[in-house]
C-alpha cells in the first residue's frame, strides 16, 4: 500500500469516527500545502481538517503554509514554540524580553499568540507552567511580531514530514 494510499485510509477511518459520534472534529499533524490538497482533494471527502499541528517559531515561520491554512479555514496548532529550547537565549530576544518584562519563553509563546495560532508549549518543569500560562498576557506590537517573522530560517529542531513527498513525487 502507498503512502498516499495509507493518507487516504486514516482520514476515511477518521470520518466514521466522526460518523459514529467519538470524536466532533478531527485534524492532521505535520501535513504541508500539497497534503492538505491531496486531502481536500479526495473524492469521499465529508470532514475538512479543523487543525494543523505543526512546529512554528519565528526561526521556523512556514509563511507559505501558515497563509495556505488561513485561506482554507484550518487552526494551526504550533507546537515546539520554544524551538525545543534551542534558542530561548537567543540574544536577540533579550531586546523583547527586556521591552516587555518578560522572559524569553513568553515572548515566544506571545509571538505564536499574536499570530493566531493555537500554542502547545511543552516543560517538564513544573515552575515554568505558570510562565507559560501567563504568556497570554503579552501582547506584542505588530512591528515586533514583523521583526520576529523576519527571523525565519527554516530552522527544524525534529524531522520534517512536511516535505514528505507524495507517490507521485517519489516516483518522477
Amino acid at each position: 500500500m502507498s503512502d498516499d494510499e495509507k493518507r487516504h485510509g486514516t482520514w476515511v477511518a477518521l470520518q466514521e469516527a466522526v460518523d459514529s459520534g467519538k470524536v466532533k472534529s478531527i485534524g492532521v499533524s505535520n501535513y504541508g500545502v500539497k497534503h492538505l490538497k491531496e486531502l481536500l482533494a479526495y473524492p469521499d471527502l465529508k470532514y475538512r481538517p479543523v487543525i494543523n499541528q505543526i512546529e512554528l517559531h519565528p526561526w521556523l515561520a512556514r509563511p507559505d503554509l501558515v497563509e495556505y491554512c488561513q485561506k482554507e479555514g484550518i487552526e494551526i496548532e504550533a507546537y515546539s514554540p520554544l524551538a525545543h529550547g534551542q534558542r530561548v537565549n537567543d540574544p536577540k530576544l533579550d531586546y523583547f524580553a527586556n521591552k516587555y518584562n518578560k522572559t524569553n519563553a513568553q515572548i515566544l509563546i506571545a509571538w505564536s499568540l499574536a499570530r493566531g495560532f493555537i500554542v502547545l508549549p511543552k516543560t517538564a518543569t513544573e515552575s515554568r507552567l505558570l510562565p507559560n500560562l501567563e504568556s497570554i498576557d503579552v501582547k506584542l506590537d505588530d512591528e515586533d511580531v514583523k521583526t520576529l517573522n523576519s527571523w525565519d530560517e527554516h530552522l527544524v529542531t525534529g524531522w520534517d514530514p512536511i516535505d514528505y513527498p507524495l507517490d507521485s513525487e517519489k516516483k518522477a
